[in-house]
């Protein structure tokens, strides 16, 4: 399975926070997650290898990659959303 990183800066009080926000099924579900946290290609998205996405062209290509394995399994999860919340002044390339 493929997931989707996304790094979110957000101060709090102690150490990292990590959730799992959704997961999406097919082409169609994960087009929609990845337009919706890029803010419609004007926010960087980061995949799980670090490689850095802005825009709808680039986000549009990694769809079509990734949707080579979508649908192998019936209800089976073709991504998943993990946003990372780090203390203010933490590197996210680092933590």
């Amino acid at each position: 399975m493929r997931a989707l990183a996304v790094f979110v800066l957000a101060i709090a009080p102690r150490g990292a926070v990590i959730k799992i926000t959704s997961h999406s099924h097919g082409k169609s579900a994960v087009h929609r997650r990845l337009d919706y946290i890029s803010r419609e290609g004007e926010l960087m998205i980061e995949t799980e290898t670090g490689e850095r996405l802005l825009g709808k062209d680039e986000t549009k290509q990694l769809l079509n990659e990734w949707s080579e394995d979508f649908g192998r399994r019936k209800g089976g999860r073709d991504a998943s959303c993990i946003v990372l919340s780090f203390p203010e002044g933490v590197d996210h390339g680092t933590a």
